[in-house]
């Protein structure tokens, strides 16, 4: 019960993070996510509770991004770093792929052009190992369910693959529509909604 009110809480204030970022309200963001983490404690941050990616590791990177926002590198780099130790101690792809894109966004803003590719390569290593439909099934499965039940529901996924386009995306998520790379604002949301709609309305 104790585990599960740690994952309810953390993901509750993850939400409200989320929401305070696609305003480019960082600082507010950042409040958010710290409490989310802190919801953790050392072990839990090392479990998954049945997400896609670790949700401790998710907080840091978006932490990371944040902070890359916002122009306080050495704060970024220490939480970044944190979650690229957690990500290669589970030894699961998709939450060291979120690990190294929250750190490699920090570098390019500060303009640490070297630490940004060495990074990138470490992605890219890491994309060599990754098996996309693996990591989507649970998402697919969802989706599949969702549309079972609102026929007409419309859906924009997001994620932070660069290398995912929505012809990949049509592939591994039926019915998912398009995809809105990360990180994003507030307008790119609006016009990927609007792409969105255009496209339900031509089929």
């Amino acid at each position: 019960a104790a585990r599960d009110d740690a994952f309810r809480q953390a993901q509750a204030r993850y939400r409200l993070s989320s929401a305070c970022r696609h305003q480019g309200n960082y600082r507010r963001a950042i409040d958010y996510l710290v409490q989310s983490l802190a919801s953790f404690d050392e072990a839990q941050r090392h479990e998954r509770f049945g997400q896609a990616v670790l949700p401790a590791v998710d907080a840091l990177a978006l932490l990371a991004s944040c902070h890359a926002e916002l122009g306080t590198f050495h704060e970024g780099r220490t939480l970044g770093e944190e979650g690229l130790r957690i990500a290669e101690a589970v030894k699961h792809p998709a939450s060291l792929l979120l690990a190294l894109w929250g750190s490699g966004l920090l570098a390019l803003r500060q303009g640490n052009l070297g630490r940004a590719a060495a990074l990138n390569r470490a992605r890219r290593r890491v994309d060599d190992r990754f098996d996309p439909a693996k990591a989507l099934a649970g998402t697919a499965r969802y989706l599949k369910l969702a549309r079972e039940r609102f026929p007409g529901l419309l859906v924009l996924f997001t994620s932070g693959n660069p290398e995912w386009r929505n012809a990949d995306v049509a592939v591994l998520l039926p019915g998912a529509g398009r995809i809105l790379q990360k990180p994003y604002r507030s307008a790119q949301i609006a016009e990927a909604l609007a792409a969105l709609l255009q496209d339900d309305d031509e089929a």
